[in-house]
Order: structure tokens, then sequence, then C-alpha cells
């Protein structure tokens, strides 16, 4: 098996290991009465910690006016705080509020709960090679985000 067959195989290991957890149980994100587009967002600003709208929309890749909106529901939900941007006064930034925090790390958690009931039914031999895998693949991770930086510079 060639390195890009090894990488598809993986790739459908992942999306198996996905719908097998789901599976065994009711996932956090069915109660969410959120689209696709605020989940975006609520991720987004959870990684980045603030953002005007502007950048918002540049880093998903579509119009400021789309955004626009999909903020404005977020805000009434109390999910994201808008405050006046100090060096542009015709903008403001981004922020989760405590609830939008605490629902981005409810996700997380649910997913890293169900793992580690998975992994504790793993034997040992078998959880040192999954460690040095993972390890691996966070450093292809950062080596390949390095990467993408330098390339959009």
């Amino acid at each position: 098996m060639d390195q890009q067959d090894l990488v598809r195989k993986i790739a459908g290991l992942w999306r198996q290991l996905h719908k097998t957890l789901e599976e065994r149980g009711p996932s956090p994100w069915l109660r969410l009465n959120l689209t696709r587009g605020q989940l975006r967002i609520l991720f987004l600003l959870s990684i980045q910690g603030q953002m005007t709208p502007g950048v918002v929309a540049a880093s998903l890749g579509v119009p400021k006016a789309n955004v626009t909106s999909v903020i404005d529901r977020l805000v009434r939900q109390g999910l994201v705080n808008r405050q006046h941007d100090a060096k542009d006064r015709r903008s403001y930034i981004l922020r989760l509020t405590e609830k939008g925090q605490d629902e981005v790390a409810q996700l997380r958690e649910w997913f890293a709960t169900r793992i580690e009931k998975v992994l504790k039914e793993m034997g040992e031999g078998e959880l040192n090679s999954l460690a040095v895998s993972l390890e691996a693949m966070i450093k292809a991770t950062q080596q390949t985000g390095k990467t993408e930086s330098q390339e959009s510079v």
C-alpha cells in the first residue's frame, strides 16, 4: 500500500471512529440550536480569542456582509460580545462570552470524554503505539501550520 492509499485509509478510519463514537450516545451537537455558520464563527473565535467581523469573513472565505447577520444572531443568543475597536471606531471586536466559551468547551469535552472511555479498553502496547502515532501527527500538524503561514505571507 503506497502513502496515498494509507492516507485515504487513515482518513476513512478517522471518520469511522467519529461515527462510532456518535452512535454510542447522543452528541451535545444535537441539542444546539445553531447553524453551521454560527458554529464556524464560535469555533473560530474560540481559537483566535478576538477578531473583527472583516477578519472573521476573510478567515471563512466569505464576504463581510454574509457574516453580519450571523454575528447578530450570536450576539442575541448571548454567545458573542461586541466591543468597539479602539483602533478603528467604525469597527468592533468580537469575543466569545462566558456562555459561548462554555458551549465550545462542552462540545470539545464530549469528544475527549468519549475517547478516554475507548482508550481504557485498549492494551498498553496499543496505547503506546497510538501515543507515538498521535505525537507524530501533532508534529506534522505543527509543521504544516508553519508552512501554510509562510506561504500566506
